[in-house]
């Protein structure tokens, strides 16, 4: 895929992002009430600070898009390994999450069961040590073998699925939208089938919450339309304006919590991989309990980049100062490794490894996607030949 190309698929999956800001934005405004994590909940700050905020949520998406015509622009000379590898690797880490999720553990809103250093426990730490995707973004981005794409794309929903979310269903699109270009020329040349398709995004919405309901046996929705669930949850979900606005909104409360939230807050997310876990849980259990209000620890809402630096200014201007390097660095790196195993599709890994954690602001989410990319390197290092084969 030459850099062109790869630009242009770039802002097919980024602009999924942008356009989720947009219409946060416009539903913020026309409504005078949030959406997503905090839907229903009162504007109390002016538009023109909301239309800062909205100008802080696409800028990491500008920041990403930016590394990535960077990147894909240098000729590099890749080196295609035997991904049979990777592929085993992924398989074997989503049956694996499969097996568990099947037993209860790791489900939205399940608790943790099982005696410490069992074989179970053990196969837990595992699984959470190395999550499948990154592993099935390398194949699946790097393989030509349909067939096993195809059975990589089928784990992937069918863990979304027992895992009791939609949010897999949505990146494998966003995998699939940047692996194949002819999926986005096709829509680009076939307007009224774009048209219709859009059309029926609202229902489409619907029906697949009222399945994450059933799966899930709780309440029904409060939002009956698929129009509603789509403006209201969705976009809400997949954009971060309405987490970063409220966040903002009740900053000036969040001071009584300063002595809570240690200096380096945001870097101990990213070293909850190696189990260190202090008392300040994690930035997103902070806004769930102190900024939502949630009831029970085990859960937790997604800060977005800019309530990253909101809650850092709790701390001092040099803590936030601290956090946006932390977050521009990490980006960076992503870019850099992923270009220096010398994959094919480098960039687009690299693209879909970041690409939420630019919506979500989970510095530990991006810090395993770095560690589980590191992990692959060696592997290929040590095991996969280089050579040209039918993976």
């Amino acid at each position: 895929m030459n850099s062109r190309l790869q630009c242009r698929q770039a802002k097919w999956v980024i602009s999924f992002f942008v356009i989720a800001c947009i219409i946060s934005y416009i539903y913020v405004l026309t409504n005078g009430y949030y959406n997503g994590d905090f839907i229903k909940k009162d504007v109390t700050i002016s538009n023109l600070s909301l239309t800062l905020i909205f100008i802080l949520t696409v800028l990491p998406f500008i920041y990403l898009y930016y590394i990535f015509r960077r990147y894909s622009k240098i000729n590099y000379c890749q080196s295609i390994y035997n991904l049979n590898i990777m592929r085993y690797i992924a398989w074997t880490l989503l049956l694996l999450q499969i097996m568990l999720r099947f037993s209860g553990y790791g489900t939205m809103g399940s608790e943790s069961t099982g005696i410490s250093g069992s074989p179970i426990s053990i196969l837990r730490a595992l699984a959470y040590k190395l999550p499948a995707y990154p592993f099935a973004v390398i194949y699946i981005m790097g393989s030509k073998y349909n067939r096993g794409i195809a059975i990589t794309i089928g784990l992937l929903c069918l863990y979304s699925i027992i895992n009791k979310s939609l949010g897999g269903f949505f990146t494998t699109g966003m995998i699939l939208i940047y692996k194949y270009p002819p999926i986005t020329l096709f829509l680009k040349k076939h307007i009224i089938i774009t048209g219709c398709i859009l059309l029926l995004c609202p229902p489409i919405v619907g029906m697949a919450y009222d399945f994450r309901s059933q799966l899930r046996n709780g309440p029904e929705m409060s939002e009956k339309s698929g129009s509603d669930l789509l403006f209201g949850k969705v976009c809400g979900r997949i954009s971060s304006f309405s987490n970063n606005a409220y966040i903002l909104q009740n900053l000036p409360g969040l001071y009584i919590y300063e002595k809570e939230v240690p200096d380096e807050f945001y870097i101990m997310d990213m070293l909850h991989f190696f189990g260190i876990r202090p008392e300040f849980k994690s930035t997103g259990n902070f806004v769930e309990m102190h900024i939502k209000h949630g009831k029970d620890e085990r859960y937790s809402s997604m800060a977005g980049i800019g309530g990253v630096l909101f809650i850092s200014l709790i701390k001092s201007p040099w803590v936030a100062l601290l956090n946006l390097c932390v977050i521009l660095g990490s980006v960076f790196l992503l870019f850099l490794i992923s270009t220096k195993m010398k994959l094919r599709n480098a960039c687009g890994i690299a693209l879909l490894l970041s690409v939420w954690f630019m919506a979500n602001g989970d510095s530990s989410e991006i810090a395993i996607n770095i560690y589980s990319l590191l992990f692959a390197w060696f592997i290929l290092k040590l095991i996969a030949h280089k050579h040209v084969v039918k993976h």
